[in-house]
């Protein structure tokens, strides 16, 4: 298991979020904050769910006879 990744997926909503904060800002436009709270939210609860899929995911050991790869 590799925990980064969960955090990878968290981080690139967060980028997703910053774009949707900042190019309306730099252009003049009009800044939806509701839109930005719930990336926030959103990039929270997928870290958390991709982190428990991982922690729930059964590990396959080199050479276990048990595996997919030993049948």
């Amino acid at each position: 298991m590799n925990p980064r990744l969960a955090i990878l997926i968290g981080v690139s909503f967060l980028v997703v979020g910053a774009l949707y904060y900042f190019l309306p800002a730099t252009f003049g436009g009009y800044i939806d904050w509701a839109g930005l709270t719930m990336l926030l939210f959103l990039a929270v609860a997928m870290s958390i769910m991709f982190y428990v899929l991982l922690a729930g995911s059964p590990r396959e050991e080199p050479g276990d006879p048990s595996g997919p790869a030993g049948h």
